[in-house]
């Protein structure tokens, strides 16, 4: 049997980009930008009918407005034109409320437009791990986010604390996601989300605490809420921890670094679907399962700094595979198995020399 046409092909992406800016800043207590974009892209391959097009025409205006010192409010506005599909004003509003000397507040809403990609729309691609086909009948996502953060910094000559948490809520319309054919993990179509929205909402809260200059130690968490692609109520949800150690030996100058990370079990809605007809049916839950992660570097400086060796070792816990269920893990041998990870632990050794000159 001859290979078809498309198994020995190169596709041909070309973009053009322009964009243009203009600022107006002689008043000191705002401050205008405005200016537009043209985005233009083309593709071309046997893996597409004919030649394929798209873009879009924008233009922008953003202000920053201190109505007083402690408090900065940056609203903007954008118009879209895009050749292929109709996109809706889009505009944001961030502000900045320093409410004391060693604590700010910031939020924003922003509304979103994204168009699919060529990629997303035309581009069938195939290969021995692949089957992923695009989808002409997709739908242009729009989205709402919110965001609040709380700042808070105590610095005191060498010791300085600080924290910053993150509330966040994201709505987006007609998401695009690839699904799984279950039959063939291999084979996948790009598809809008049914639901209609899907909706992640969650925070994260990062801690530092520094000892100038011997200890930086810092903590972190993330936690998020994602929605089923079918019921906008129901929801699974994961929560990452991260943390982080600096030491510096001022005795005999070695410097120490721990970075660790526990990533939660990560789970999401998934389902089969007719893809003939593009019915989505069965759905149930997708996940990857938790681990644990370490690595650890020392680094020592010789010969008045001017060489520095630096040895370590990556992925202590040595993680290879995590186990893995449902559809949507195109690596994972099936429906249920393992998903690769990493190719183990690691070791390594550097050393760097630096040349000075001095007059």
């Amino acid at each position: 049997m001859l290979p078809s046409e498309s198994a020995n092909d190169t596709t041909t992406f070309r973009n053009y980009f322009s964009r243009g800016t203009y600022s107006h800043e002689e008043i000191d207590w705002i401050t205008f930008q405005g200016g537009y974009e043209i985005n233009y892209e083309t593709a071309a391959s046997k893996r597409l009918i004919e030649t394929e097009s798209l873009g879009d025409v924008s233009a922008f205006l953003s202000t920053n407005i201190l109505p007083f010192e402690s408090f900065n409010l940056q609203p903007g506005i954008r118009y879209i034109y895009n050749f292929k599909f109709q996109a809706p004003l889009v505009y944001s509003i961030n502000f900045k409320w320093d409410v004391l000397k060693v604590i700010s507040l910031r939020g924003s809403y922003a509304k979103g437009f994204r168009a699919p990609s060529i990629k997303e729309l035309y581009l069938n691609f195939q290969d021995i791990n692949h089957n992923i086909r695009g989808n002409p009948d997709l739908e242009a996502e729009t989205g709402n986010n919110y965001n609040v953060w709380l700042d808070i910094n105590l610095d005191k000559k060498s010791h300085m604390i600080s924290n910053s948490t993150n509330l966040y809520y994201n709505k987006i319309n007609n998401k695009i996601e690839l699904l799984y054919d279950p039959d063939d993990p291999t084979s996948a179509i790009y598809f809008n989300v049914p639901a209609g929205a899907m909706i992640s909402k969650g925070f994260s809260s990062n801690f530092t605490y520094k000892l100038h200059p011997r200890l930086t130690l810092n903590a972190g968490v993330f936690h998020n809420k994602l929605s089923s692609i079918i019921n906008t109520s129901e929801f699974t949800k994961n929560t990452d921890y991260t943390s982080n150690l600096k030491y510096k030996n001022v005795k005999y100058r070695f410097e120490l670094s721990i970075f660790y990370k526990y990533t939660d079990r990560y789970s999401r809605y998934v389902g089969s679907m007719d893809m003939e007809t593009g019915e989505i049916y069965d759905v149930s839950l997708s996940y990857l399962d938790a681990y644990h992660n370490m690595d650890a570097t020392v680094s020592v400086p010789l010969f008045r700094s001017a060489v520095r060796l630096t040895g370590g070792v990556k992925n202590i816990f040595d993680n290879k595979s995590i186990t893995s269920s449902g559809g949507g893990a195109v690596h994972s041998g099936g429906s249920d198995g393992s998903a690769l990870l990493n190719w183990g632990r690691t070791c390594f050794l550097k050393a760097s020399y630096t040349f000075n000159k001095f007059n």
